[in-house]
């Protein structure tokens, strides 16, 4: 019996489902491990740094570098010891590199008593967006009770850190906010008892800075106020979870020209503040609202 076979016929139907279905797998393999790794820093190799000067009744300035290859994206000072309720921050400078902090004694009440000044710079990887700058503006030139002043970005960039620095008063004008916002550093500045008294009478000037980058996304400012009461103070705002702060300020809500704030400290986790009632203001109450610029590190 003969029997006849024919040739075989390739299933080319079936060859291009079974690619199809190679190829759908491939696709949903890639986009689970896309998913897998671990969202980029918005702001990569932040770091804080610091630097102290001894302990005694003078005036006095420090500076702070960052690590090599880093640069400022955020500044910080504070005043330690049993003086610090007579101190006045009169600059907190942040450039590309570093940062530098100066305080005088309040001429009025000089002090005896030791205090400490310390410097701090929060660094981070060049953005590869574009580099740093810092923006500024300046009022001078006559001696009035307050004077505010604006720095603003240029455009495309954001605000990551801010400064001041006042001019020609030594000690007798100070800082009593300053706020960051998305594109501007507002800072406004009192001659001290300038409300009750006539002040400092000598011309001053006031200086606002911003260190501005690109918008690294998911950049957010948050706030926190303390209560309300006639006491020196201490604040403090986190960042929400996730997140690291670049830079802070503050506002002082209520007698703006007699609380003195003299600490502004950048951490790994937070932006803490203290403020003093350098002129008594009892029975009168005010608060201090503390101020975070936070980012993914």
């Amino acid at each position: 019996m003969h029997v006849n076979i024919a040739p075989g016929t390739p299933v080319r139907g079936s060859l291009r489902r079974w690619a199809a279905a190679v190829l759908g797998v491939v696709a949903v393999l890639c986009l689970l491990l896309m998913g897998a790794r671990p969202a980029a820093a918005a702001v990569p190799g932040r770091t804080v740094v610091s630097n102290s000067t001894g302990l005694d009744s003078n005036n006095k300035g420090v500076s702070v570098s960052c690590p090599s290859g880093l640069v400022v994206v955020g500044a910080g000072a504070d005043v330690s010891m049993a003086g610090r309720p007579y101190v006045v921050l009169d600059q907190l400078i942040p450039d590309q590199n570093s940062v530098s902090v100066y305080a005088y004694e309040y001429p009025d009440k000089p002090t005896n008593l030791i205090w400490g000044l310390r410097v701090w710079a929060a660094c981070a990887d060049p953005p590869s967006a574009g580099p740093m700058t810092t923006a500024w503006a300046k009022q001078g030139g006559s001696s009035p009770v307050n004077r505010v002043v604006t720095a603003t970005c240029p455009a495309g960039k954001v605000v990551y850190g801010t400064g001041w620095q006042i001019e020609g008063a030594r000690g007798q004008v100070m800082v009593d906010h300053v706020i960051p916002t998305k594109t501007t550093v507002s800072v406004s500045a009192y001659e001290i008892d300038g409300g009750i008294t006539s002040g400092y009478s000598g011309n001053w000037s006031l200086k606002a800075i911003a260190r501005c980058g690109a918008d690294p996304g998911g950049r957010q400012i948050v706030t926190a106020n303390t209560p309300a009461t006639s006491d020196n103070k201490l604040g403090l705002v986190d960042c929400p979870s996730g997140k690291v702060p670049l830079g802070g300020g503050f506002e002082v809500h209520g007698l703006r020209d007699r609380i003195l704030v003299n600490n502004l400290i950048i951490t790994n986790l937070n932006v803490q503040t203290a403020a003093y009632e350098l002129i008594d203001v009892s029975p009168g109450t005010w608060y201090i609202e503390t101020y975070a610029v936070c980012v993914t590190p």
